[in-house]
């Protein structure tokens, strides 16, 4: 038979879009969505329309460091920028990790 499920995995599960929800909320409040939004094409303007249905956060954080960058910016760009504006612990993060240090320092690049 079937895997038997409980009120504890719906719960679980219930919980983890709940914070998704919360997580892409705070994005879409931020300044950098609102520019992005406002300099976006229609072609990409499109690819965020599902996010309003499912929540992914990250998929709609790395949407707006790709308008907000142009997606052009490579990581030794990254690393240099963050060294000068002394990022704590920079040499350890990710490409996203970077940009969204950056785009909170109000970094344009």
């Amino acid at each position: 038979m079937g895997e038997q499920i409980t009120g504890a995995d719906i719960q679980s599960c219930h919980h983890r879009l709940s914070l998704d929800f919360r997580r892409q909320n705070y994005i879409v409040r931020t300044e950098a969505f609102e520019e992005a939004w406002d300099t976006a094409a229609p072609e990409q303007r499109a690819l965020m329309l599902p996010f309003f249905v499912s929540p992914d956060p990250d998929s709609l954080r790395r949407w707006v460091v790709s308008i907000m960058l142009g997606g052009a910016v490579t990581m030794d760009v990254l690393k240099r920028i963050a060294k000068s504006k002394a990022v704590p612990h920079y040499s350890r993060m990710t490409k996203f990790e970077l940009e969204d240090a950056l785009l909170a320092l109000g970094v344009k690049i």
